[in-house]
């Protein structure tokens, strides 16, 4: 048996809603099995009938209806042995650092959304007995998944320290390295794929300091992919950064959705929650352009209720 890793990050440009990272881990047969063709039966590369669809969440979703990316998301959380979980909330909870820092901003407490919250519940509960059986058959397991998130004031507290973007989503990704790192045990192999970080091609140093305890291996390393060895005293992970990963390896696509899911959800309650105090407003994705339209328009509910843009804004 071999463990696989895939993590990538959404939300890292926009100026409203948090920065989510995600990291999708399963046991395979064999180092090198391809999870597209282990799970045949339950899933595709793109949208089929009966299928659970994993591919880039950027083709899977639809902005204003998180349907597509629920019926992926929830299905494989739903596969997860144990899982229990029967609201957005317990699910963010559940599987995200920094998640209790969202406390601190009332369009999440509480957040009223459930498990799934935008699909057939009885079509995710399908969809998650196809994905076990096909796990099963494969003999092949989905090991979990975690997320490190941060909105505005964890952000930019974060950048300030970290001193820019690039190091702060290392940083906050390095938990996610780090979680495999130590839920991964004994001598298997672990290969953790990572969809490349704002064009960065050299990750050897920054590794060396986030395993002080293991010795960091440069095999590769150019725009396309940067590869490491990490060996330590009874384990080791092979680490390789790759542009457009999302379209090259299942767990860092599935990890794509699951972030990407999880920002939606977000979004959809801080939405949900503006609406419901300034008649009219539309919603919003959060992104540049349309961030300053939404901040405009809640100008004056936001001065009423002691809100200030350093809650709410991403400085860079």
């Amino acid at each position: 048996m071999a463990w696989v890793a895939g993590i990538d990050e959404v939300g890292y440009g926009p100026m409203l809603g948090p920065l989510v990272v995600t990291a999708a881990l399963f046991e395979v047969p064999s180092a090198g099995a391809c999870l597209w063709d282990l799970l045949a039966p339950a899933v595709a590369r793109k949208p089929r009938r009966g299928r659970v669809c994993v591919c880039d969440s950027k083709e899977l979703h639809k902005p204003g209806d998180p349907s597509p990316l629920e019926r992926t998301a929830a299905a494989f959380w739903k596969a997860r042995d144990g899982a229990t979980e029967a609201s957005f909330l317990e699910f963010v909870a559940a599987h995200a650092f920094g998640a209790d820092a969202l406390d601190g901003y009332p369009w999440y407490r509480p957040l009223p959304l459930g498990l799934p919250f935008a699909s057939d519940a009885r079509e995710i509960a399908g969809h998650a007995a196809s994905v076990r059986k096909a796990l099963d058959k494969a003999k092949a397991r989905f090991a979990g998944i975690r997320s490190s998130l941060a909105d505005a004031r964890e952000f930019n507290a974060g950048v300030e320290l970290a001193g820019n973007k690039s190091d702060y989503l290392f940083e906050i990704s390095g938990r996610l390295y780090r979680w495999l790192w130590q839920t991964t045990a004994g001598p298997e192999r672990l290969d953790v794929f990572v969809g490349k970080q704002g064009g960065r091609a050299f990750y050897a140093d920054k590794l060396q300091a986030l395993f002080p305890e293991a010795f960091v291996m440069i095999a590769e390393e150019s725009r396309e992919i940067s590869t490491y060895m990490i060996e330590g005293k009874k384990k080791r992970m092979r680490m390789s950064f790759v542009a457009d990963a999302e379209m090259k390896h299942f767990p860092v696509a599935l990890a794509s959705i699951l972030a990407k899911y999880t920002r939606e959800g977000l979004m959809e309650a801080f939405n949900r929650w503006w609406g419901e105090r300034v008649p009219g407003l539309k919603p919003t994705a959060g992104y540049h352009g349309d961030a300053g339209r939404f901040l405009r328009e809640t100008e004056e509910a936001r001065r009423e209720m002691g809100i200030g843009e350093g809650m709410m804004v991403r400085v860079r």
